[in-house]
């Protein structure tokens, strides 16, 4: 159950996602607005432009979830358990000794977890595209989608192809910081 939004495709599950986000017979207005009573009108979640959002880095995080998990699971099991055992000798608590040791050793891999994970978002065109094609209001628009519209809608291909170029100085910029970041922590330790 933790693979399956990895596994799944991404147009099969954004199919079902636009499906229980769907202004008319969203399951989760029907749960809490007509079921449990919790909300007197539905939400809005793909025609508003926060709700949109909202919805879609959820749905976005939704897919990261196992590779995330998979990720930190492996990092914290290569933590030295007798370094964990002479912390609980000294009076560490299990949050203490998770926050002063164990973190600050897999802090490293969490940088370059977050960093594939913001290079992926940020090229992602199919979530987007599908579930909101950018909208309302453009509030969705990321750059792919951006350099979609203007090469195959508008017919401005060289400025797509601009507009998908932008993201790269900014994605060598993060990788360097990323870079420098996990350096330093190496170095530290």
């Amino acid at each position: 159950m933790l693979l399956l939004p990895w596994i799944m495709p991404t147009v099969f599950s954004t199919m079902i996602w636009s499906w229980i986000f769907h202004p008319s017979f969203s399951i989760i207005n029907e749960i809490l607005v007509n079921r449990v009573g919790l909300l007197s009108e539905p939400i809005p979640f793909l025609r508003n432009e926060s709700w949109a959002m909202a919805s879609l880095i959820f749905v976005n995080v939704w897919r990261g979830i196992p590779f995330f998990g998979i990720t930190f699971l492996a990092a914290i099991q290569s933590v030295n358990p007798e370094i964990i055992e002479a912390s609980k000798i000294d009076g560490a608590s299990k949050w203490g000794s998770f926050w002063r040791i164990s973190f600050p050793m897999i802090l490293p891999v969490v940088i370059i977890v977050m960093l594939i994970s913001t290079i992926g978002t940020l090229g992602d065109f199919d979530l987007p595209f599908l579930l909101t094609h950018g909208g309302p209001n453009n509030a969705t628009t990321l750059f792919s989608l951006t350099a979609y519209t203007l090469s195959m809608s508008s017919g401005f291909i060289g400025l797509g192809a601009a507009v998908t170029m932008t993201m790269f100085p900014l994605l060598i910029l993060l990788v360097i910081a990323s870079l420098i970041s996990v350096r330093k922590q190496q170095q530290d330790s």
